[in-house]
């Protein structure tokens, strides 16, 4: 099995790559992976609480299932892009930078059609959702999904 956390470094490193994304956010710093990592890392809705500067994207991994593709047993796994809005920056336009996103090291394919990692396929057409976090009883924090999975290429 693909270790996943390779994987949410590679899609990172895939975002990263994309010039007028990393333009529109305001620096590649500004999309980073969350890692669980016990005891100091046990949040990923604390960390997107806490991201910042604004706009950011948050990337974390969701889950692995099994799954089959044109009949062959294979492992998919689940990942999400939390976006956070800021400045005159919408999601929408942070989500329209990714889907239409050209990575420098993509062969001239947009950034859902271009190879992630050498052991994944993208199964899954990114969605997009508008998601409310509660941080307290009064507030509320508004924040963007981008959902997708990544399918393990069959080895013979």
């Amino acid at each position: 099995m693909t270790n996943p956390t390779d994987l949410l470094d590679a899609i990172v490193d895939s975002l990263q790559d994309i010039p007028a994304l990393v333009t529109l956010m305001g620096g590649a710093d500004r999309i980073t992976a969350y890692s669980h990592q016990w005891p100091t890392s046990t949040s990923w809705m604390l960390a997107l609480h806490n991201l910042k500067p604004l706009p950011s994207i948050l990337m974390i991994f969701r889950g692995t299932s099994n799954a089959r593709w044109g009949g062959i047993p294979s492992r998919a796994h689940d990942f999400s892009l939390l976006i956070r809005e800021g400045g005159n920056v919408s999601a929408m336009a942070i989500s329209a930078a990714i889907m239409n996103g050209l990575p420098t090291a993509g062969g001239g394919l947009r950034w859902a059609s271009a190879s992630i990692h050498a052991d994944v396929d993208m199964v899954q057409v990114p969605e997009l959702y508008l998601r409310t976090l509660q941080v307290t009883e009064t507030a509320f924090l508004d924040y963007h999904e981008v959902q997708f999975a990544l399918s393990e290429k069959f080895a013979a």
